[in-house]
């Protein structure tokens, strides 16, 4: 089990650096556009649309790296009523398997609009004509990678409860 939640995470891991990579590279065309209009008086013409892309991308494929590092935004307040550590585990542990449920409609529904658009050969109404199924990849794409984020971070609960890794069972929250 923790052999498949380290691979789980390296995952996680690769694909924030590529959601950072995909940030700078967004960056850079900022940075170009802004070049080519003081000093060529001119324009790229897809930055508008790219960065649009790329902001899904990094969104998408941040998400489990995110998760990983414990980083997204978690409100505690029922951790301040519950004293057991017990509990809290077993909170925790719905916690994610709510979340894992509306990932896998997530999943389903990103694959659907790829899908489409895939199929259907769609193109962006811009002047780069871009085929949309190739920016609508990183959406099912990062939906996957934070569901098996949620099945590790499930896994990792599951293991400390049944290591019982807390040092007290009742914890002081003031």
């Amino acid at each position: 089990m923790e052999k498949i939640t380290q691979l789980i995470d390296r995952i996680s891991y690769i694909f924030g650096m590529v959601a950072g990579c995909t940030m700078l590279l967004g960056v850079g065309l900022i940075v170009a556009e802004i070049l080519v209009r003081n000093l060529l008086n001119g324009t790229l013409y897809i930055t508008g649309e790219y960065t649009g892309y790329l902001m899904v991308s990094i969104t998408f494929l941040g998400l489990a790296y995110t998760m990983k590092e414990k980083e997204h935004i978690r409100i505690t307040v029922i951790h301040k009523f519950i004293k057991s550590c017990k509990k809290r585990l077993f909170i925790d542990i719905y916690a994610n398997i709510v979340g894992l449920a509306m990932f896998l409609v997530v999943i389903i529904a990103t694959t659907n609009l790829f899908w489409n658009s895939l199929v259907t050969e769609s193109q962006s109404g811009q002047v780069s004509a871009t085929y949309l199924a190739i920016p609508q990849f990183a959406l099912p794409l990062g939906a996957v990678l934070i569901t098996l984020q949620f099945v590790s971070e499930i896994i990792k609960l599951i293991l400390k409860l049944r290591r019982s890794e807390f040092s007290t069972d009742v914890i002081d929250t003031d």
